[in-house]
Parts: structure tokens; C-alpha cells; sequence
């Protein structure tokens, strides 16, 4: 938290930024950061299609299989870009050396018809991208 005296600069330069923590009452600058932030679009392993109801009372439910691509169990975290359309009703997977497990998807109840695309995205640990699915949803 910075004290009420002190104020934050953020400029950009293409894919640089340069980040400056100064002090109100005088020009000098306390802290000086410079990043270089790279993103890139996230490649999708596998899509899915599905038509749902409008109104659809308690939501629509799918299972999607994961298979653990390691020879050691790991632990994976499940999330999805759209929160508000979808609930992941296990995040964290515990899956064998090779083995399969199944990510339960809650759709919630649309009132209008519509499509959404919405990511599943499937990390390790350390919050890694590992994999990423798209369900492409159209409301009806």
C-alpha cells in the first residue's frame, strides 16, 4: 500500500512498460519498474458444440474426460472464462499416472437465446496452462 503522499505513473511503449512510484511533494522517484509483458492467445486442444434450452429451469450439466498425460498423478485446477455461465463443480482433479477423469460443467439458465464461447482452461500446481477446451454454447 503506498502512503497518501505518493502517487503511480504507468506509460507504455508498444510491449514495454515503465511503471514510476513518486512522492507528491517533491519530483523524485522512489521506484522505478520497466516490464516487458508478452501474451499470447492460448492454443485449444479440443472444442465441444451443444444447443441448450432457454429457461432451462436448474441449468444443463456435462462431463468432459480428461486423461492425466503423465506417468506420476498430478493434480490439476479447473476453470472457466465464463464464471457467470458456467460452474466447474470440481476445480481441483486429482487424476492417476494415465489415467481419465471426468470435469463436471453446470450451465446455468439462460433467459434469451444467444451463443457464447466459453474456455475450460486446465492448469497444473502452479497455476500452468496444461490444456484448454472450448464449448461452443447455443441457447435456443
Amino acid at each position: 500500500m503506498l502512503p497518501k503522499c505518493c502517487y503511480v505513473t504507468w506509460m507504455v511503449y508498444g510491449t514495454v512498460s515503465l511503471m514510476q512510484h513518486a512522492c507528491t511533494g517533491t519530483p523524485q522517484v522512489v521506484r522505478s519498474w520497466l516490464m516487458d509483458v508478452v501474451a499470447k492467445q492460448t492454443v485449444v486442444r479440443k472444442s465441444f458444440e451443444m444447443t441448450l434450452p432457454v429457461g432451462g429451469g436448474h441449468g444443463c450439466n456435462k462431463k468432459i474426460s480428461y486423461t492425466n498425460p503423465y506417468l506420476a498423478a498430478r493434480v490439476f485446477h479447473v476453470r472457466a472464462s465464463r464464471p457467470d455461465l458456467v460452474h466447474v463443480k470440481d476445480p481441483q482433479l486429482e487424476i492417476g499416472p494415465s489415467r481419465s477423469a471426468s470435469i463436471g460443467l453446470q450451465f446455468v439458465p439462460a433467459a434469451t437465446r444467444g451463443f457464447a464461447e466459453i474456455l475450460i482452461f486446465i492448469n497444473d500446481e502452479e497455476d500452468r496452462n496444461e490444456d484448454t477446451f472450448c464449448v461452443k454454447v447455443t441457447y435456443q
